[in-house]
């Protein structure tokens, strides 16, 4: 949802209202029994109390602890630079304070990658996000070759 969000530019007020649209099942349910204990004082839910109440009720403590474990020991290994990047960006919602400005979210992901291409990359210096995945990637394809 939160892409979607992205993309589309939605304001924070319209995010629970339009999330509560797209429920199906179970989470409907979940949502219509838990709707009336997260409004605050004006009626109103915001996207932050959904989002923990959604994610404390489908992801147990028990869950989110072991998520961020594995973010915390996330490595490319045998992966590509492309799958490393979506298990990282998959990950890092369980372990915020690890990756919470953009500079440690691309230090932690250099630090995962395969040695070869994170000492390749470093000489690079990239400075943001998309430009160390963008150099990473374009590294890793000699060393396939």
């Amino acid at each position: 949802m939160e892409t979607t969000f992205e993309s589309m530019r939605c304001p924070d007020d319209h995010k629970v209202a339009c999330t509560a649209y797209v429920l199906q099942k179970d989470t409907e349910v979940w949502w219509a029994d838990n709707k009336p204990n997260m409004n605050l004082g004006e009626g109103i839910t915001t996207w932050e109390t959904f989002k923990e109440a959604f994610l404390k009720y489908y992801y147990p403590k028990k869950t989110r602890i072991k998520k961020q474990q594995e973010f915390n020991h996330l490595t490319q290994d045998k992966r590509t630079v492309d799958q490393y990047d979506q298990e990282f960006m998959r990950l890092r919602r369980f372990a915020p304070s690890l990756a919470d400005t953009k500079e440690k979210q691309t230090e932690k992901f250099v630090l995962g990658l395969n040695p070869k291409v994170r000492c390749m990359l470093e000489a690079f210096n990239p400075k943001t996000y998309k430009e160390t995945l963008r150099i990473a990637k374009a590294l890793e394809e000699p060393l396939e070759e």
